[in-house]
């Protein structure tokens, strides 16, 4: 979790105080959270005034984000910091343990069930029906296998 009006991560190992660049970045990412900012992004994050922007501002971003890694896992928080080589970092969450079931239409669930009775490969037709296993009723689970 981050607060920033007191510029600190707070996560279950307690709370981290950000400095004043570090802070301006992570309120960047985690305004965009799970996508990823281009390296250019993130830089005027870090230098609001283009004026300021050092030659190795990307050699400087890299510092922060390592710091950012740091701090996220001084906090113990579980978020982390994804890089997207050649293109920039990211904010991300970690998947859900489980996939959430999804819910079909009657129609579609026709078409699954045709689609797992016909395909050639029994074990990924049997996985694809496990994805739905909140939608799909009993005899036509039945009938599909």
């Amino acid at each position: 979790m981050y607060d920033s009006q007191r510029h600190d991560l707070i996560g279950p190992a307690g709370a981290v105080h950000l400095r004043p660049a570090l802070d301006r970045v992570m309120t960047r990412m985690a305004r965009s959270m799970n996508r990823c900012l281009p390296y250019d992004v993130l830089i005027a994050a870090l230098y609001p005034h283009p004026a300021d922007e050092p030659d190795g501002a990307l050699l400087v971003l890299r510092v922060q984000i390592t710091h950012l890694r740091n701090a996220l896992r001084r906090a113990g928080c579980v978020e982390e910091v994804c890089c997207y080589w050649g293109f920039g970092y990211g904010l991300v969450s970690p998947a859900p343990a489980q996939w959430e079931p999804l819910f079909l239409t009657p129609a579609e669930r026709a078409m699954l069930a045709q689609l797992v009775r016909t395909h050639p490969d029994r074990a990924l037709a049997e996985r694809l029906m496990d994805l739905f296993p909140a939608s799909l009723d009993d005899q036509t689970l039945e009938a599909a296998l």
